[in-house]
């Protein structure tokens, strides 16, 4: 999906598309992540195709994706491989049809505020509350761990 070649790229994702759609493949690994990073791609009609694709059938088949995604979107488009939801990802992964991790995807701040700006536009004030507590319990979960973890060192 990362491919240079523009047409490449929007074969791949109407291909994924299609079979996503009918159930032959989950969004299983870093698949959808590597969705979300089209919406960044350089190429404006790639870009614009896979906005249009994740916004539009795939959220109408999900339509809890985003929500359900987003705070692991953050930790995997930020490249956090050492955060247990990174590794939860790469552990769900399905290695014979996506690759196992975000190899050769870079995106930029603004390429990720892209990603999240299209994300957060297709959701409620309902759902972005939700998300919201999700990503607040995350940063309080890795504090606390943090926390735990540098007094138990300390005590050693």
């Amino acid at each position: 999906m990362q491919d240079p070649d523009a047409m490449v790229c929007r074969s791949t994702l109407l291909v994924f598309t299609q079979l996503l759609v009918q159930d032959y493949v989950k969004f299983r690994g870093f698949l959808l992540y590597r969705f979300l990073a089209c919406i960044a791609n350089p190429n404006e009609n790639v870009a614009a195709f896979a906005k249009q694709v994740l916004t539009g059938s795939l959220l109408r088949r999900w339509p809890n994706l985003f929500v359900q995604h987003i705070v692991e979107a953050i930790v995997v488009l930020n490249g956090f491989s050492e955060h247990p939801m990174y590794a939860a990802v790469g552990a769900n992964g399905m290695e014979s049809i996506t690759e196992d991790s975000m190899d050769g995807v870079h995106l930029t701040a603004k390429d990720r505020i892209v990603v999240y700006e299209a994300m957060l536009e297709q959701l409620s004030d309902e759902q972005r509350i939700q998300v919201w507590c999700q990503y607040v319990h995350m940063c309080v979960c890795v504090y606390i761990y943090m926390y735990i973890l540098l007094h138990v060192l300390c005590l050693v």
